[in-house]
């Protein structure tokens, strides 16, 4: 069985032999297979002559290292503003689009009355400020004087003016009965006397509905007669004392406006639109009533603005009268230490009011919080908004900056106030812009799995150009050296932790351990140790 494996295989090795010896018979081939093996020949030859050496020769030079990355224009401040309370739009100062000063008013809501209360507040803490400041300084006789006299003023005007209002009040009864009473008289017709309780008019009409009306002038001229023989009962027996004249001083006032009524009515029944009057002398009484009416109601309005100015100039001198028998009593009395630490907490509740209707007030405008653009106004004049609602948006005014994330392996390389070269997607790349790191964040945000910080540049001028939402590629120059030993950053070799170069020395190659620094964008690394100026690396 052996054996007859043993000739099984010498007969499969002589098959190749064969089948070369046979393929050598032919020429060509024989030619073909020469040419082959002296190429072959001449590939090894070539492979076997050594290659030059490429050498630099050690020089010193300014390396720039650089940080690339990609980040958002955005604005360096951006605020929506709302009102702390509702109220109805007052003032809009400005327009989208403007730019505003830190400061400028920029909308204010209606807010007279807070605003006369806060007026109010200051003058009171003035006037306890000013008794405090008394308190301090002492009693002194001339100022003792000075008080006594102002008092001796104010209370002579004041009588004087009390005295001069007790006139009015008997002038002006005597003016509205004559108007009324006189004028009014053809006006009616009167069974009996001036006092008859069913007066009638003396026109006839023929449609007024207003004649039926409850408030028609027959009812008022009723009313209005009691209301004279009431107001002549109270000046009979009205005393000449302040309190009385000022309390019959509001009446005279309600009295003149109801005689002022009266005359309306009267007006409203004899006018055409109410009413159709019969032609003939009806007509031309009708006529010459109108004209009595408006002279008697002009006359009726003039003694009502006189009262009321009387009224007015009464309110001011009692106020100042009031004023000065206040002062002239703290200028009589000494102050003890009780009296003055009374006087200091007036003082600031005085203070902490006026403090607080400052604030309300200022709740009801809105001021610029810095140099900025207003980018939208949501209401208009009049409109009533609700309080923490937005009214209107600003943004940092032209000044920009660039939001990017900077991964945690570039991060040591960056500071700030480092300087960078920007240039923005929607220009060239030769429109370039220069700005600064302004800010790092201490922690890390994930960014597609990679932790990175935020980072924020400014840019040192403003430009038109540059506009929120623009996407930024940013060049952060992080560090720069001059006159330093380099060498280019592909020939340092890197093996178990060790740096090193190869040098060319008298054609001979030796490796040389290096300390490296930073390495520059420009393909440069810094050499801190192992090499001089002149020395040949190889590169190859």
């Amino acid at each position: 069985m052996l054996l007859k494996i043993i000739k099984s295989f010498k007969k499969w090795l002589k098959q190749p032999w064969n089948w070369i010896k046979k393929m050598f018979k032919n020429k060509r081939f024989t030619i073909v297979f020469i040419i082959f093996i002296i190429l072959l020949f001449i590939i090894i030859l070539s492979s076997l002559k050594k290659k030059p050496i490429e050498t630099v020769t050690i020089e010193k030079g300014t390396i720039i290292q650089e940080v690339s990355l990609t980040g958002t224009v955005k604005p360096t401040r951006n605020i929506d503003y709302a009102f702390d309370r509702s109220g109805r739009v007052s003032k809009i100062y400005v327009n989208t689009g403007d730019l505003v000063k830190q400061g400028q008013i920029l909308m204010s809501l209606e807010n007279f009355d807070v605003y006369s209360q806060y007026k109010q507040a200051q003058s009171a803490l003035k006037i306890q400020q000013i008794k405090l400041d008394d308190y301090y300084n002492g009693v002194r006789p001339e100022d003792l004087q000075v008080a006594q006299n102002q008092y001796d003023d104010a209370k002579q005007k004041l009588d004087a003016s009390y005295k001069n209002m007790y006139s009015t009040l008997f002038s002006d009864y005597n003016t509205v009965n004559s108007l009324i009473r006189n004028n009014l008289l053809s006006t009616f017709n009167y069974i009996g006397n001036w006092e008859a309780t069913n007066p009638q008019f003396n026109i006839s009409f023929k449609t007024c509905y207003a004649v039926n009306n409850t408030n028609s002038p027959l009812i008022l001229r009723k009313e209005y007669e009691n209301t004279l023989n009431q107001w002549k009962q109270e000046l009979d027996i009205l005393i000449n004392n302040h309190s009385d004249i000022y309390l019959q001083a509001s009446k005279n006032k309600s009295y003149l406006d109801s005689a002022y009524i009266l005359l309306n009515s009267i007006s409203n029944v004899i006018d055409p639109v109410n009413c159709n009057i019969y032609g003939g002398s009806d007509k031309t009484a009708i006529d010459s009533l109108r004209a009595t009416i408006d002279s008697v109601k002009a006359s009726i309005e003039s003694t009502r603005s006189a009262l009321l100015s009387s009224k007015s100039s009464l309110d001011t001198l009692d106020l100042a009268y009031n004023n000065a028998l206040q002062n002239l009593e703290i200028k009589k009395h000494p102050y003890t230490e009780e009296d003055i630490n009374t006087q200091k907490a007036l003082v600031d509740q005085a203070k902490a009011s006026a403090d607080n209707y400052a604030a309300l007030y200022n709740k009801t405008i809105i001021y610029a919080p810095f140099d900025s653009k207003v980018t939208k106004i949501v209401p208009e004049v009049g409109d009533i908004i609700n309080a923490n609602s937005t009214v209107i948006s600003l943004i940092g005014g032209d000044t920009y900056q660039i939001e990017t994330y900077v991964a945690e392996s570039d991060i040591a390389k960056i500071k700030v106030n480092n300087t960078a070269r920007i240039t923005l997607d929607a220009y060239s790349n030769d429109v370039a812009f220069s700005a600064i790191v302004v800010q790092i964040d201490l922690s890390a945000s994930n960014i597609d799995g990679v932790a990175s910080y935020k980072t924020i540049l400014k840019f040192n001028k403003e430009d038109q150009r540059i506009m929120p939402g623009m996407t930024a590629n940013i060049d952060i120059m992080s560090s720069k050296k001059e006159n330093i030993v380099y060498v280019p950053s592909r020939a340092i070799i890197t093996k178990n932790g060790k740096k090193f170069v190869k040098l060319n020395i008298n054609n001979k190659i030796q490796e040389t351990n290096i300390t490296t620094g930073i390495r520059g964008s420009d393909g440069r690394t810094e050499v801190l140790s192992g090499l001089k100026v002149g020395d040949k690396i190889i590169m190859n």
